[in-house]
C-alpha cells in the first residue's frame, strides 16, 4: 500500500504553516516569518491562516505548545507526523524541479563548474565523482582540469574511469560505439603520459597495434573514458574477473614505464650538458639554476612515476594471488 503522505501534494499555505512551526509560534508570528522568507510574495490574512492552523491541528501536524498569559497568543509546534509530511513533500518537489529541468533544459543556468588535479587519475578520479554524485551532482562536461555538474538526485549516478590510452583510434570508436549500445553514457578525458609528441601527431610506444601514432583527430585527448550508468545499488565494477583486472592494470603500467625511461633519459642529456658546459668554462650562475630547477623537477617526476608502477605493480600481485593466476 502506498504511503498516503506521498499521494496528495501540500499546498503552499500548508507547507509554509509547517515550516514556520519547526521552533514554537503564534499566528502573527508565523505570518512574519512567511512573509519575510517569500519576500512579501505571499502574505496570510487572518482568516486563511486561523482556518489553516485548525486544520493542521486536526490532522495532528502541529500542536499546541503553549498560551502566552496576558497576550492571548497560543504557541504551536510541529509534530513527528507534520515533519514527515514536508519530508515527504520536499522530495516530491525535488523530483518534479529535476524532471523540469531535463526537459526544459534551464539546467543550464544552474551548472556548477569545479576544478580539480588529479595524482591518481583513475582511482582518484573515480572516487571523487562518486563522491560528487553522493551529493546530488551529475557530470554534463568534463575539460582537462575543469568539471561541469548539474544538480540530481543523491546517488542517482555513479562512476568507473577506464584507461583506453593503448587503443587505436578504431578500437575506441568501436568500444565507445559498445557502451552506447548498453546503455552507459561516457565521457572523455585526456591523460598524457610516456608519449613523444611531434606536432600534431604523438607517438605512444606502449600501444596496441595501429595505435603507436595518436593524432588530434583521434586518440590524442582520449586516453581516459569516464563512465557513468544510473545507480543500482551495485558496485559499478568495469571488469569482473581477474585476468581482465589484471591485463588492464598492466597496461596502464606500461605509460609509466615509458615515461620513467624518457625521465632517465633528459637526466643523463642534463647531466652529461652540464659537466660538458663546466669543462668548457661556460657555466654561469644563471645555467646552474636552471640546471637544478630541471633536476629538482626531474627527481620529483621520477619520484611519481616510480610509485604509481610500485603501485600497479602491487595491485597485479595482489590480484594473481588472490585468484591463484599464473603467468
Amino acid at each position: 500500500m502506498k504511503d498516503k503522505m506521498q499521494e496528495t501534494p501540500l499546498t503552499e499555505t500548508a507547507l509554509l504553516i509547517l515550516l514556520a512551526m519547526y521552533k514554537p509560534n503564534h499566528g502573527y508570528g508565523v505570518m512574519q516569518f512567511v512573509e519575510e522568507k517569500t519576500k512579501g510574495r505571499v502574505v496570510f490574512g487572518p482568516g486563511t491562516l486561523y482556518g489553516a492552523i485548525n486544520n493542521l491541528e486536526k490532522k495532528k501536524w502541529i500542536t499546541l505548545h503553549a498560551v502566552i498569559e496576558g497576550e492571548r497568543k497560543k504557541e504551536y509546534v510541529i509534530t513527528d507526523l507534520g515533519k514527515e509530511q514536508v519530508k515527504s513533500e520536499l522530495l516530491r518537489m525535488q523530483e518534479v524541479y529535476i524532471i523540469g529541468m531535463e526537459i526544459t533544459r534551464l539546467g543550464e543556468w544552474c551548472m556548477i563548474k569545479k576544478f580539480r588535479i588529479f595524482l591518481n587519475p583513475i582511482e582518484g578520479q573515480e572516487k571523487w565523482l562518486n563522491e560528487k554524485a553522493a551529493e546530488g551532482l551529475r557530470l554534463l562536461k568534463v575539460g582537462r582540469f575543469f568539471y561541469e555538474f548539474e544538480q540530481c538526485k543523491n546517488n542517482q549516478y555513479q562512476y568507473a574511469v577506464d584507461y583506453i590510452g593503448n587503443n587505436s583510434n578504431a578500437q575506441r570508436k568501436e568500444y565507445e560505439s559498445f557502451l552506447e549500445e548498453v546503455g552507459i553514457n561516457y565521457f572523455e578525458k585526456p591523460l598524457n603520459i610516456g608519449q613523444f609528441s611531434f606536432g600534431k601527431v604523438k607517438y605512444r610506444p606502449y600501444a596496441n597495434k595501429g595505435g603507436k601514432l595518436a593524432t588530434s583527430w583521434g586518440m590524442i585527448n582520449r586516453e581516459l573514458l569516464i563512465l557513468e550508468k544510473e545507480c543500482n545499488g551495485k558496485p559499478f565494477n568495469i571488469y569482473s574477473n581477474a585476468e581482465d583486472k589484471i591485463q588492464a592494470l598492466k597496461e596502464r603500467r606500461k605509460p609509466h614505464i615509458y615515461l620513467f625511461i624518457l625521465i632517465l633519459l633528459m637526466g643523463g642529456y642534463f647531466t652529461f650538458a652540464k659537466r660538458y658546459m663546466l669543462d668548457a668554462a661556460f657555466m654561469n650562475s644563471q645555467n646552474s639554476f636552471s640546471n637544478s630547477v630541471v633536476t629538482l623537477l626531474l627527481g620529483v617526476m621520477g619520484t611519481i612515476t616510480i610509485a604509481r608502477m610500485v603501485q600497479l605493480s602491487l595491485s597485479i600481485k595482489s590480484l594473481k594471488e588472490i585468484g591463484n593466476i599464473q603467468e
